[in-house]
Formats: structure tokens, sequence, C-alpha cells
């Protein structure tokens, strides 16, 4: 196996759009390829999640998940999900439609064609793009996936359109988004303008991580991504976001407070039952085990 860890990608925008390429194509080759969009979506963002937990040294990671079989795959990235929501559980209320179809009972055809589009991520340059920190940071990977993904019509049907980057960078540059203040964007879809306002932070010399970020829209699998987005992004800890209609419920943010209340406090719970159950196991030193 090579130990090369990253290859060039040149543009990142246009990587990231190689890479949404390869994943529709393979998608639509499958007979579970169409509305089903959050497996390909969850695949991609489970891996890319996965990005910034490899090491340095040893086989490249692509070679090892491209030789790894569909099973165990698969278990790949139900692991790489339940680290996410533990140590984001903030986020946790927005990934569910992502990530819950892996806990779900579903066809080994659905799960094959799920690891082919991991497959296909991979050897597009997935984890050649994300590993890069500046490249993650600057880059919107789910976005496009779920533009070239969509059809058209349900693209117009829902009222989407994606910013180009490139505009939403002059927007936020005349924005000139300050340390400790709000950013707050309806309408958001996956967080092109939040992507582009960090940036704006950071060629200033500033820390996205200052600022209090809300965003919602009306689209869950586009908050799913936009959750993604922001940890990949490092926007920090100071964020908010919910499936909500600003027109339909402008005071969404007390309803998201409650469900990221709740994921803190539930995971909070595991682990301390963890500890407890830690604290009174018996060890062969213990007094039970002695007895014994």
């Amino acid at each position: 196996m090579s130990t090369s860890r990253r290859r060039p990608i040149g543009n990142p925008r246009d990587h990231a759009q190689r890479i949404a390429e390869a994943v529709a194509e393979t998608w639509g080759r499958s007979a579970s390829g169409g509305s089903d969009l959050e497996i390909p979506v969850g695949v991609v963002a489970a891996l890319a999640l996965g990005c910034q937990r490899l090491d340095s040294d040893g086989p490249a990671p692509t070679d090892l998940l491209l030789a790894a079989t569909r099973e165990d795959f698969i278990q790949v990235l139900r692991d790489l999900w339940i680290m996410f929501a533990v140590t984001r559980p903030d986020l946790s209320p927005n990934i569910g439609i992502a990530r819950n179809w892996l806990f779900e009972d579903r066809s080994a055809h659905q799960l094959g064609a799920a690891h082919d589009v991991g497959r296909a991520a991979l050897r597009a340059g997935l984890l050649d793009l994300l590993t890069d920190p500046e490249h993650r940071r600057g880059v919107d990977l789910l976005g496009p996936l779920l533009m070239t993904m969509r059809p058209a019509s349900a693209i117009s049907g829902r009222g989407q359109f994606y910013t180009p980057p490139e505009v939403s960078q002059v927007m936020a540059n005349m924005l000139g988004v300050q340390p400790g203040t709000t950013v707050n964007e309806p309408s958001a879809g996956t967080g092109g303008m939040l992507c582009a306002a960090a940036l704006h932070l950071r060629a200033n010399g500033h820390d996205p991580a200052t600022v209090t970020w809300y965003a919602n829209d009306i689209d869950p699998l586009a908050v799913a991504a936009l959750a993604i987005n922001a940890h990949l992004w490092d926007l920090g800890p100071r964020v908010l976001f919910a499936t909500a209609n600003t027109l339909s419920e402008p005071d969404w943010i007390p309803r998201a407070l409650a469900a990221r209340d709740a994921a803190l406090f539930e995971i909070k719970a595991v682990r301390m039952m963890a500890t407890l159950r830690h604290l009174t196991t018996p060890t062969d030193d213990s007094p039970e085990q002695i007895a014994a």
C-alpha cells in the first residue's frame, strides 16, 4: 500500500465539484438511486468527518478504506457518526437525516450502493481535499453534492439557489463580520455565507469561534450538511441551527435551544453512566474478585 498522504488537487472548489459528480454518477447507476439522497450525503459527510481523525503515519487511509469489505466499510461509517455525536452533541439535533439510515434496517442492495458511493468519493480525492485544514475550512463539499444530485425540478420546487462562493465572499467582505458579533442567516442552505464570513474573519486575523452563528433552512438535509460544514470549517461551539421556515416560524431559536440542551443533557447522562459502570466494575484486585 502507498504511504502517500496527499495528492495535488488544484482548485479546491473545482475538486469538490468533481467529487460531487463522481458520487452522483455512481448513485445514479444504483437501483436505489433517486430520492434517498440521505444515503450518499450521509456517506460523504461521515468520511469528511473522518478526515480530522487521520494519523499522519502509516498506510494511506484512502487505500485502507478502498480495501475494506462492505461490512467493514459500513461499520466505519457508523463509528464515525457515533464519535461525532459524542464530540459534538450540540449539533446532534441537526444530523439525524444524514446519520440514522445507517442504524436502520436497510437492504443489502442499499448498503452496497452506499459502499460504492463511498469508494467513488475516495477515488475522486475526498481525503486529499479535506485533510488540508486550509482547504477544508474554505470549501463547501456538501452544497455542490446536493445541488448536483437533486433534479432541477426539485431544486426549483424548494426555492433553493446555490450562491457561487465568489459572490458569497464579496458579500461577506462587504458586511465585515467582527469578533463578538452574531451572524443570523435565514435560508442558509449548506452554509456558503457562513463559510465566506469565517474566511473573512481569518483573513483579518480573527477566530470564527468568537462569533455566534445562527442559521436555519426548510430543507432538513441541507441543515444536516450545514451542521457538518460548521464542524469542518471550525466555526467553534457557538453555533445554533434548525430546520425552520423563517416566514412561518420567525422565532425558531427557543425551539432549537431546547433541542440542543436536551442533546447536551443526554450525552452528559451517557458519560456519567459510563463512568459509574467503570467505577463499579470489579477488577482483579477488587474485594469482589479476591473473595471469588
